[in-house]
């Protein structure tokens, strides 16, 4: 497959919230996808945790990213998320699987986890192709 590189640097140029929340792509390749964010303060909920919110964004982010790696464009249409635990400062890692590919669905795994691979949360995707 051949990853359209346009696609996937338009989605990260126009994505406003993933760019407020400094989501970086590290890598993507057929069906795979790994980003990365820093925790900062404002991340954080009232008991100085990162709030699940962003832990959601980030699998939110990676499984698109996976989904995009054939050059269309794709939404979610559901998620679920187990969250397992959870950190107050440094790096969180989020990579995303695509596990089936239909012509117009997708469905992803992901994990986010810290740098030092403790699992924070992990669940799947299915997403929904808007087009080219």
């Amino acid at each position: 497959m051949n990853i359209d590189e346009k696609i996937i640097n338009e989605k990260i140029s126009n994505d406003r919230f993933g760019r407020l929340l400094n989501i970086e792509l590290d890598s993507i390749d057929e069906g795979l996808a790994k980003v990365h964010l820093d925790i900062k303060d404002e991340f954080k909920n009232p008991w100085g945790i990162v709030h699940g919110g962003v832990l959601f964004t980030m699998a939110d982010e990676v499984t698109a990213m996976a989904a995009s790696s054939d050059g269309r464009k794709y939404v979610s249409v559901n998620t679920t998320i187990s969250f397992l635990h959870n950190q107050s400062y440094g790096r969180i890692l989020g990579n995303a699987k695509v596990v089936s590919r239909g012509h117009t669905l997708v469905v992803a795994d992901y994990e986010i986890s810290s740098e030092h691979g403790k699992l924070l949360a992990k669940g799947t995707s299915t997403l929904f192709c808007i087009g080219q």
